[in-house]
């Protein structure tokens, strides 16, 4: 019988080494890399401790096809001895390092209402979360566990950065969430074309940005890491787009909302039938318009939280428009 080849694996932020025997088609757990020391493939001089391996202890088993990994079977004594691997054993390294991690979200406009608590749901889930914003709190975003990132929702380029930085230093996300908006209202409310350019042009920004943001996610989306993920875009919206255009002092926004609307039906029928879900949600009142007191949406975070974590999870896709009330259920058209 060979001797087998050693595999690397990353689980729980510790490396551990595997020995694989061909000829029994399994894998055996035989230690970890001592704390404090490197490893580097194709040069084993590190030092591995060798842990005692019970006669009652169930060797990990794995099909050479599955990708899959079972506990691992580690004494919970301390180590019984150290080994030289280049003095005592011969290892060659054929597998690359399998890394098991956490699915990835990225939040675009993390603010202390949606955002926040959206972030802080998608967490519970399991997620390694992003947090982007214009000026992230780098300490506070990273003691509570998240990833901070710099971003302007309003610049395209900012927003192929952000999804660049957030590839490079966690992986490709699997969910997206677009959670940010301009509104700004023209000087004279009843006279709507005294909005000046450059501040309508902010809202058709915000349009642009979603663009970028849903084009450089399905990138993300189809790439081999979340191939079996579940692959979600949301855009945290409002009733403005199926409501009467009668509120004249939100012009912009409300241009702003219902072309991001559109989009997102757009894209939903044109990437359903790659499993990439998107989303135009939105809080709603008891008729499906507005809330009766508007103020209410400022202090929803942990229904938008509830309500998008569902919609990540869930195997299935939902209505495109989801609308939800302030219980967080979904509102039926």
């Amino acid at each position: 019988m060979s001797l087998g080849h050693v595999v690397l694996y990353i689980c729980d932020e510790a490396f551990y080494f595997s020995l694989e025997v061909p000829e029994l088609s399994c894998f055996y757990t035989i230690g970890r890399v001592l704390e404090g020391h490197q490893f580097r493939l194709g040069v084993p001089r590190t030092a591995i401790c060798l842990d005692r391996l019970q006669k009652n202890s169930t060797p990990r088993q794995l099909r050479p096809d599955s990708g899959q990994r079972n506990d691992i079977p580690l004494s919970s004594r301390p180590p019984a001895r150290y080994l030289n691997p280049s003095r005592n054993l011969k290892f060659t390294q054929t597998n690359p390092p399998i890394k098991m991690s956490s699915p990835i979200a990225f939040i675009i406009g993390a603010g202390k209402n949606v955002g926040l608590h959206t972030a802080a749901a998608l967490k519970q889930k399991g997620y390694q979360v992003a947090v982007g914003s214009r000026k992230p709190v780098v300490d506070e975003a990273k003691k509570s566990g998240y990833h901070p990132i710099a971003v302007s929702a309003e610049s395209p380029d900012s927003i192929k950065a952000a999804f660049a930085q957030v590839t490079k230093e966690l992986g490709p996300p699997s969910v997206v969430v677009f959670n940010a908006a301009v509104s700004v209202p023209p000087p004279v409310p009843a006279d709507p074309l005294t909005l000046p350019f450059e501040a309508f042009k902010q809202h058709t920004d915000i349009v642009v940005s979603v663009y970028a943001a849903a084009q450089e996610a399905v990138a993300a989306f189809r790439s081999p890491a979340n191939k079996d993920a579940l692959k979600t875009f949301i855009v945290t919206g409002n009733a403005l787009p199926w409501i009467p255009a009668k509120f004249l002092q939100v012009m912009g926004l409300n241009v702003e909302k219902t072309a991001v609307w559109r989009l997102m039906e757009l894209l939903s029928n044109a990437y359903a039938k790659e499993g990439i879900r998107f989303y135009y949600a939105a809080l709603v009142g008891d008729q499906g318009g507005f809330l009766s007191d508007i103020t209410k949406f400022f202090t929803s975070g942990p229904q938008h939280g509830e309500v998008y974590s569902d919609l990540v999870t869930r195997k299935d896709q939902a209505e495109w428009e989801f609308r939800f009330t302030e219980d967080a259920k979904q509102f039926k058209v």
